[in-house]
């Protein structure tokens, strides 16, 4: 039993929640799909036991909103996944979302830290989603950190996660020969 994973940022005009591969860098994040996919789909070499599909939003605006959002791409996300690939079973998938992906943020400023990190990861530490944690970040130094969020660390917790699961077939040891060249997955 094996996976792989892949990290979408599909772009969406305002609104919408259908994918569309020619809006704007979508046709380069989705070739990571194809990448993921295509091996496991192609001939006999795998047999897929799973697909997983999370949708995720950035923090800003009215947490049912976001809510709302993710699910939504998510699910969409995953009938766009059918109408490409549509021999893969409706059974395989599972489809979730992150409403506010505050541990995404979290993670990101550990891996990219500013002169303002610590700040917030303090303030996201000792206070809850529903007890005014956004407001607060919004109200520090002036607004200047939530700015600085929106622009350099919010578009990355736009995300699509997929995630699949697969068994491959045994090989001999001929064919492995040739497949280590042409799929070393």
């Amino acid at each position: 039993q094996r996976s792989e994973s892949a990290t979408l940022y599909i772009d969406y005009p305002t609104g919408i929640y259908d994918v569309r591969s020619n809006y704007h860098n979508n046709a380069t994040e989705l070739a990571k799909l194809d990448s993921l996919l295509s091996p496991l789909t192609e001939g006999n070499l795998a047999q897929i036991s799973g697909i997983s599909v999370y949708g995720y939003a950035s923090p800003e605006g009215a947490y049912r909103d976001n809510e709302v959002l993710a699910s939504n791409r998510a699910h969409r996300f995953e009938a766009y996944m059918h109408t490409v690939y549509p021999g893969l079973p409706h059974e395989l998938f599972r489809v979730g979302s992150v409403a506010e992906d505050w541990d995404g943020l979290v993670e990101l400023l550990h891996q990219r830290p500013t002169d303002y990190s610590e700040k917030v990861l303090t303030l996201i530490a000792r206070t809850g989603i529903f007890e005014g944690r956004e407001k607060l970040l919004m109200d520090m130094e002036g607004g200047a950190i939530y700015k600085s969020l929106l622009k350099d660390y919010f578009p990355l917790l736009r995300r699509i996660a997929v995630t699949v699961g697969y068994e491959a077939r045994a090989f001999s040891i001929e064919e492995a020969a040739t497949l280590i060249y042409t799929h070393p997955r």
